[in-house]
């Protein structure tokens, strides 16, 4: 299971950050230029934010991060992604208590928080929902163990396990000084990751 990673720095004041990079992927990806990439929020209905989508090509699978000037996009057939990026300097002094729930090793130190943090939203995000639902309410594996879904307790969204998390570092082109971390789920084979474009680096 193939899972492209695209790379790309973020302009300042960008509109829709990363939104140039989503289509360029998807349209590497499908092999053709007339892709239109879409994104709705579930909860609001806002066109800015939401899971991505190709509006003709619903079995492409497609998640977008952004954060301290990076865009990360993601892009696999056939199942669904996500990913999230966080820089080391987020400020995570109140992050604990919106990310751990009772199944969580408490994170001993804000690296690892981060790592937990980014763990549950790209699982949130392959599952379509983001931040709509409360990530205390999914447990993953501790920050020094391999990535691992461990319990899943969203009210009114279905277990997607098998989920397969990969902790992305700098094999996957992510830069000195940032968090990454890549879910895929709706399949039972784990991801071959494929690093496309790195426009950033450290």
């Amino acid at each position: 299971m193939r899972v492209d990673l695209w790379w790309a720095t973020v302009a300042p004041g960008e509109r829709r950050p990363g939104q140039p990079l989503l289509e360029h992927a998807a349209a590497e990806r499908l092999g053709r230029a007339d892709v239109e990439v879409v994104r709705t929020c579930p909860g609001c209905g806002s066109s800015g934010h939401g899971q991505p989508v190709v509006t003709d090509e619903p079995a492409l699978g497609l998640s977008l991060a952004h954060a301290g000037g990076l865009a990360l996009v993601a892009v696999v057939q056939g199942a669904r992604v996500g990913v999230d990026l966080e820089p080391l300097d987020t400020d995570v002094e109140h992050l604990a208590d919106v990310a751990l729930g009772p199944h969580d090793v408490p994170a001993s130190t804000s690296v690892a928080l981060l790592r937990t943090w980014t763990r549950k939203e790209a699982v949130l995000k392959a599952v379509g929902v983001g931040l709509a639902a409360d990530p205390s309410q999914l447990a993953v594996s501790a920050a020094h163990d391999p990535a691992e879904l461990v319990s899943w307790s969203v009210v009114d969204v279905a277990d997607p396990r098998p989920v397969h998390l990969v902790d992305l570092g700098p094999a996957h082109g992510v830069p000195a000084g940032v968090v990454a971390s890549l879910a895929v789920t709706g399949t039972s084979r784990g991801p071959d990751v494929v690093v496309r474009s790195r426009s950033a680096g450290p």
